[in-house]
């Protein structure tokens, strides 16, 4: 019986699959000033043409990786935490699927980061994204804390937008140190590590039960180490 050719439908979803490889690929490696349509498009075995088909500029490209990457690490991310009751189940949750994408996703991840730095004044619509994905995990962490001091979970002195922003610079650094140490690193025991630096900003002295939890909740990531990030490959050789 003959191959049943494919549609359209299929050709568009395949060509936009090795794109989005390739992008990552690329932009993880040289960042978006550094990195050019034409690199990406003979990385994905097309034209350049055949790229600008689907995007119009390079802007609008990266956006399109950034939408798909964050709709996962972090929409999806804070979708799941905010299903739990507990404002302490909330913040492991949150890093518990944040944690649970990077282990698979390790260029996706060093872009998101990089780019952050790259583009942060940057008048662009991947810049915006940015921002904006950022914005949002700070606010959920606010949200979260802020429940935390009302109900009595958390301690009353408790600073708001310093707690989101130290929150965010460590998760930043723990993700850039795993990237860099991974295959000599823990992921479980960085996590926890990450988790007992928020018992000390964020517990009152005398809770022992949340800290307990903090400390012992182990998510399915016990003795992961990151595979080495490797050069990537035309779609070609693949």
């Amino acid at each position: 019986m003959a191959k049943k050719s494919r549609t359209n439908e299929q050709w568009r979803e395949e060509s936009l699959e090795t794109l989005y490889r390739s992008g990552v690929a690329v932009f993880s490696e040289k960042g978006f000033r550094g990195a050019s349509l034409d690199e990406i498009a003979k990385l994905a075995g097309m034209s350049k043409a055949g790229l600008l088909f689907y995007f119009d500029n390079k802007d609008k490209y990266l956006a399109h990786i950034l939408r798909r990457i964050t709709a996962v690490y972090i929409d999806a991310a804070i979708a799941r935490a905010k299903e739990e009751k507990d404002v302490v189940d909330r913040v492991v949750r949150f890093l518990h699927q944040q944690v649970s994408y990077s282990v698979k996703n390790q260029r996706e991840i060093i872009l998101f980061v990089l780019l952050s730095i790259e583009l942060r004044n940057a008048e662009s619509e991947s810049g915006a994204i940015i921002a904006q994905k950022y914005k949002d995990m700070r606010d959920f962490i606010e949200e979260v804390v802020h429940e935390g001091i009302k109900t009595g979970r958390f301690s009353a002195d408790v600073r708001l937008r310093e707690t989101s922003s130290t929150f965010m610079a460590i998760h930043d650094g723990i993700l850039l140190e795993w990237v860099r140490r991974g295959e000599e690193l823990d992921g479980s025991e960085l996590v926890r590590v990450f988790r007992r630096a928020l018992l000390a900003s964020l517990f009152p002295a005398q809770s022992r039960t949340a800290a307990h939890k903090l400390l012992t909740f182990q998510p399915e990531i016990a003795n992961v180490r990151a595979p080495p990030v490797r050069k990537a490959r035309r779609a070609s050789d693949q």
